[in-house]
């Protein structure tokens, strides 16, 4: 009986994972788009409160499962990239929480942005140290991260120097961040269950002998 009971589990099939990739792009890409719209000021918006709940639920929290997931399949780059900008999403609730009192520690705004730019600026010093290993990925991955680091870069120095026109051109890469993310993940989605509709991202790994 005890030999009948091993065979069982020798044969039984491990279980499916998920793809871990929808779910971290379509997190990425909602945050930043709408983190885009609102920093651009469409229809007049001014106040950046309704962001607190997006960035910290769906940017920070949904990019963070994301990355544990990606972890479990053995992705080194999958766990980092998504753990990183999940953290950062949720760094960034808290930024803009009032509770939290960022801006109360500074004199005035022009204080407060250049902090708020040194602050991007690590994560634009982050993205570009990742870039390079998109380029053995896909062509996808590739302009996606450049997109990320144009994003942060041009909000940082627009707020270090105050410059509204250098900020709104950051937030429109952030809409192409959030743009090129759906992307992306409908690519990931539409490749399981033999979908009908087919998202081509060439590959840019190295062909072995």
């Amino acid at each position: 009986m005890t030999q009948a009971l091993t065979d069982d589990f020798q044969y039984a099939p491990p279980p499916k994972l998920a793809n871990p990739g929808p779910l971290g792009y379509f997190s990425l890409g909602t945050t930043t788009l709408l983190v885009g719209l609102m920093i651009y000021g469409v229809q007049g918006v001014q106040s950046l409160a309704m962001l607190i709940g997006q960035v910290a639920a769906v940017g920070g929290l949904g990019m963070l499962i994301s990355g544990f997931w990606h972890y479990q399949q053995g992705s080194n780059f999958g766990t980092a990239a998504f753990g990183m900008y999940g953290l950062f999403y949720i760094s960034l609730a808290i930024v803009l929480y009032p509770i939290a009192g960022a801006s109360a520690g500074y004199p005035d705004a022009a204080d407060y942005n250049t902090a708020l730019g040194l602050y991007l600026l690590v994560w634009f010093l982050l993205s570009l140290v990742m870039w390079p290993v998109t380029w053995r990925i896909n062509v996808g991955l590739t302009v996606l991260f450049t997109f990320v680091w144009l994003y942060f870069l041009f909000l940082a120095v627009g707020f270090m120097i105050s410059h509204k026109q250098v900020i709104n051109t950051g937030a429109a890469f952030g809409m192409c961040v959030g743009a090129w993310s759906y992307i992306l993940g409908m690519e990931h989605l539409y490749a399981e269950d033999d979908c009908f509709i087919k998202i081509p991202n060439p590959s840019l790994a190295k062909k072995r002998d």
